[in-house]
């Protein structure tokens, strides 16, 4: 809480991936109100409908961990460049048009950004750079690998310990 005693606001883009939701959750823990956004609820590569959930929820804060996995970008490249390139700078345009210029923003990244070797870093690179293009004051978090504890349907490591005790091959 605030020195008012008023609860923070958080709106966490990609709640619905393992980042996301544990960020969503450790907000909520520290008493901030989150509005936690799932793919299903908002488009983040939708300028008109980041701009609606900011406007609903006139956070304190926001984080984007909005994201497509490499296994899936592979799949599915065209939502993977929306997703991963454009959508932090939607993100960081609807923050403006909101009147929402003072609010954080946090947009998480990828160490493997660093000196892009495929299509799959380079969108991510280029995510961070029009997080930056679109609000200059953007911070860009980086990881490497996200594990968690949450029986999440992404958890790489909770995957692989399924596979291996139904028998099956872990590759």
């Amino acid at each position: 809480m605030g020195a008012s005693g008023v609860a923070k606001t958080a709106t966490v883009f990609g709640a619905g991936g393992q980042l996301g939701y544990a960020v969503a959750s450790v907000l909520a823990e520290r008493g901030w109100s989150v509005s936690a956004l799932r793919h299903e609820q908002v488009d983040v590569a939708d300028l008109p409908q980041v701009e609606e959930a900011l406007r609903a929820g006139r956070p304190d804060v926001v984080v984007n961990c909005a994201g497509v996995l490499r296994h899936k970008f592979l799949e599915r490249e065209g939502e993977g460049w929306a997703v991963n390139s454009y959508a932090p700078a939607a993100i960081g345009l609807a923050l403006e048009h909101c009147s929402l210029t003072t609010v954080p923003y946090v947009h998480v990244g990828s160490l493997m950004s660093r000196g892009p070797v495929d299509r799959y870093s380079w969108s991510k690179w280029l995510g961070e750079l029009s997080a930056k293009a679109a609000c200059p004051e953007a911070r860009i978090v980086q990881v490497e690998w996200v594990y968690g504890t949450e029986g999440h349907n992404e958890n790489w490591v909770l995957r692989v310990l399924q596979r291996a005790r139904s028998g099956q091959p872990v590759s």
